[in-house]
Order: C-alpha cells, then structure tokens, then sequence
C-alpha cells in the first residue's frame, strides 16, 4: 500500500508540473498590455531578433536577450538581428551576418533558471542617434520592491489580439519577491515586475527591462498565467545575478 501510495503521489505530482510547463507556454513570449506607443531614438538599444523576440544591443559587437529566444537553434542564418528602427519589419538595418549565439551554459529550459544569451555580429555597429548601447546594471546591485522601470517590445498588445508593427512600451513596478515565490517557483536570479495595470507577454521576450536610473535591470523571461493578470506579474531575468 505504501509504495501504490508513493506511485499516485508522485503520479499526482508529475501531472501537476507538466500542467505547469504547459501554462508557461502559452505566455514564454512575451508582449507589451496597455503600453503606449514609442519610438526608437527613446530606446535606442532596442533591437528585434527576427522573426521571434527582442534583445538590448550592450557594445558594437554584443546584443543581450533571452536564453529561451536562440537556444537549441544551431543554423546562424536563422538569426536576423533588426537595430535603429521603431518597426520591427522594416527600416533601420537588418543585421544577418552573426558571428556566434552563446547561451549562459546554466540555463535551464524547463525552468528558466539564468534565462540569458548573447549574440555577436560579425561586423560592429555604429551608434549614433537611432542605435546605442544600455548599461546594465552592476554585479549585487539590490533592486528593491516598487522601484519602477520601463519595458519596449513589438508583441501582443492583447492576450488574442496580433503583434505591433511598432514599437511600445509600458512602465511596470517590481513586486516584492517573497510575494512572487508563492506564485511561481521563481529563484534568484529572477525579479517579478508588472500587474493588470501593465505587463509583458507574447512577443517581446529578450527585451530590456530598465530602471529609472536608466541601467537595465532584467530581461523579459516568462510567465505562467495570462499576462496582465491580477497576482500574476511577468518574470525577468535579474542582470546583476547572472554578469
């Protein structure tokens, strides 16, 4: 009896995570609710990696998203990275030639553990106007509950509705992480962020997350419930614990 008991239970349990990873499917990529329209010279290290997510371009050479936008992708020539443009289809300059894709080598893709990658262009980018770097924030850099911070992408601007030809972007507050741990199985290196007044979902994962000082904090990750849900904030990558 002891062992059938073992069995439904871990039965039971592995029902329930499955049920789990299927939930944070619906919403790995994300997208920006109830954000207003922007555009790029207000966000100039906003790049579109085509045709799926967002990144931040950090120096000539290196562009920052998420783990989960490249990783078990092994053909370079997938990848498209779009800079200086506020459409994500057109203008600026449609980078294809990529050097390499490196993703963190403790990401984990069932639970999102060090969501992070970078992709190296083959020939360095000019900034100017339309396309500059974002500084990230510093190794420890305490991020404290409430502080607010702006986020930019092209998806969703609804749960069922299509993606944004140009770019958007919302403000958001970071909730308090005990708080997010009893919704989600979220670790340290994670910050929760957003509400029913604003979020992120399909479309814009990879993208920045900035603070108020203009450091870039996180990068859009995952969640597991519809976005802009009440209790449910969106899931960011924390840059000072994965530099």
């Amino acid at each position: 009896n002891n062992v059938s008991n073992q069995v439904a239970t871990t039965a039971v349990m592995l029902i329930i995570f499955c049920l789990a990873l299927i939930a944070s499917a619906s919403c790995l990529k994300f997208r920006i609710v109830d954000g207003t329209p922007t555009i790029i010279t207000k966000h100039p290290y906003q790049v579109s990696i085509h045709y799926k997510d967002g990144g931040s371009i950090i120096n000539e050479r290196w562009i920052l998203t998420a783990a989960h936008c490249v990783y078990g992708e092994k053909t370079l020539s997938v990848f498209k990275v779009r800079v200086g443009s506020t459409y994500y289809n057109k203008g600026g300059i449609l980078i294809k030639d990529i050097a390499s894709v490196i993703c963190h080598k403790k990401y984990h893709p069932l639970t999102y553990d060090y969501d992070v990658a970078l992709i190296k262009l083959s020939t360095p980018l000019t900034f100017g106007e339309y396309i500059k770097p974002i500084l990230l924030a510093f190794p420890l850099m305490n991020i404290t509950t409430g502080t607010q911070a702006i986020v930019t992408g092209w998806g969703k601007t609804s749960t069922n509705g299509a993606s944004s030809e140009a770019l958007r972007t919302v403000t958001i507050s970071v909730t308090d992480q005990e708080k997010c741990r009893k919704v989600y199985a979220v670790t340290s290196n994670m910050i929760c962020a957003g509400d029913n007044k604003g979020d992120t979902c399909q479309g814009d994962s990879g993208g920045a997350l900035v603070g108020y000082n203009g450091l870039q904090i996180g990068i859009v990750s995952w969640s597991a419930q519809k976005c802009a849900s009440v209790g449910f904030p969106g899931v960011y990558t924390r840059v000072p614990a994965i530099r």
